[in-house]
C-alpha cells in the first residue's frame, strides 16, 4: 500500500479530474484553477473588476447628484450669512457641477479635494466659514450629510476619509 501525496491522488482514486473540474463547474461556476493545501504553492485570487465598475457606477449616480445638489443648499446658506464666502464658494459649486457619473476617475480628483479642503474648514473655529458655521445648525446637518456623500466618493478615489466623528448620525 502506497502513501497518499496529495488530496488530488486521493481523489483520483474516485473521480477522474476531467470529472471533478464538469462537476465543480457546475456547483460553483467558473473554475479559475486548482487550489492547493500545500503552503509552497501560490494562490490567485481572480475579481471580477465588471462588477465592481457596476457598483462604483451605482454609488456615483446616487450619490454624486445628492453630492452636488446638498453642496447648492449649503452654499445659499451660508453666502447668506456670510456674503464673502459667496466666490469661494461658487468655485467649489462649479468644479462640481462639471461631475457626472460617467466622468473619468481623474476628473474628480481636483474637484473632491477642493471639497475635502471645504470640509476641514468647516470644522475650524479660527476659519471665516467656521465661524459662520458655527451659528447654523442646518449647515452643519448639510455638510455632515456631503461628509458622508464625500466618504463615499472619495473611497473610489482613494482620498482622505472625513472621520465618523465629524459626520454626526446618518439622517
Amino acid at each position: 500500500m502506497s502513501a497518499i501525496d496529495s488530496v488530488s491522488q486521493l481523489l483520483n482514486g474516485l473521480v477522474t479530474p476531467e470529472n471533478r473540474m464538469v462537476e465543480s463547474k457546475a456547483l460553483f461556476g467558473v473554475v479559475h484553477g486548482d487550489v492547493y493545501m500545500n503552503s509552497e504553492k501560490k494562490q490567485t485570487l481572480i475579481i471580477d473588476k465588471s462588477q465592481t465598475n457596476i457598483t462604483i457606477q451605482q454609488n456615483l449616480s446616487i450619490e454624486l447628484p445628492n453630492l452636488q445638489g446638498d453642496f447648492e443648499k449649503l452654499k445659499d446658506l451660508l453666502a447668506a450669512a456670510n456674503p464673502g464666502l459667496k466666490e469661494k464658494l461658487d468655485k467649489i459649486g462649479d468644479s462640481l457641477d462639471e461631475l457626472g457619473p460617467g466622468s473619468d476617475k481623474e476628473k474628480f480628483n481636483k474637484p473632491l479635494n477642493k471639497l475635502g479642503r471645504f470640509i476641514k474648514d468647516l470644522d475650524d473655529r479660527e476659519t471665516p466659514l467656521g465661524k459662520t458655521v458655527s451659528g447654523l445648525k442646518k449647515a452643519v446637518d448639510l455638510g455632515q450629510k456631503i461628509g458622508r456623500s464625500y466618504n463615499k466618493i472619495g473611497q473610489w478615489l482613494a482620498l482622505p476619509h472625513v472621520p465618523d466623528v465629524l459626520l454626526g448620525s446618518k439622517k
